[in-house]
């Protein structure tokens, strides 16, 4: 979750509630599907869109996890671990993320999960993105006369903004994703 956070800019409550078949592909561009489908809530219908999957997210394995997800999960939602609450989507989730982020020590009043938005906005910015594509990727209503006009903008070309961002962090360290690793056993 932090990192698909962290390379799509999308709301940890749109993201807990990802349902298998909400990575779809458009043309030959994988994308998160923000939908209202299955009594999902979201913050605005403006919220409703398509976020291209960064090649980074791609190059770990994510189609394998979706895959993984779509053979053993019982309800069809990608993370299903955190439970779908009334008032509240991203309880449970907010919750784990603060005990995780204390424990891995780089908890801070100012490093919230909402914080990877922010940092994805500001490499959007410092891409060059024009605001009207950074409120298509975010969800952001552009109230503009010329928003008013036309289909939207292509997931091509959001793609193509996506790809421009610079987070300024390797990420070669990390192992794509290999399916639910069991337990080592501990030595007797």
């Amino acid at each position: 979750l932090p990192l698909l956070a962290m390379f799509s800019g999308a709301r940890a409550g749109e993201l807990i509630q990802l349902y298998d078949d909400d990575i779809i592909q458009v043309g030959d561009i994988w994308c998160i599907d923000i939908n209202a489908d299955k009594n999902k809530s979201l913050k605005t219908m403006s919220s409703v869109r398509r976020i291209p999957i960064h090649s980074q997210i791609l190059k770990l394995g994510f189609l394998d996890f979706v895959e993984d997800k779509q053979t053993k999960s019982k309800t069809g939602r990608l993370f299903e671990e955190f439970p779908i609450q009334a008032g509240s989507v991203a309880n449970a989730f907010s919750k784990w993320y603060r005990r995780f982020s204390v424990k891995i020590e780089i908890y801070s009043s100012k490093t919230p999960f909402h914080a990877f938005r922010h940092n994805f906005k500001d490499a959007l910015v410092q891409a060059g993105t024009p605001d009207s594509v950074i409120m298509a990727i975010l969800g952001h209503k552009n109230t503009s006369v010329t928003a008013q006009y036309g289909s939207g903008i292509a997931v091509t070309q959001l793609s193509e903004w996506i790809e421009k961002i610079s987070l300024g962090l390797s990420f070669d360290h990390l192992k794509p994703y290999q399916g639910k690793q069991t337990p080592v056993d501990k030595p007797v």
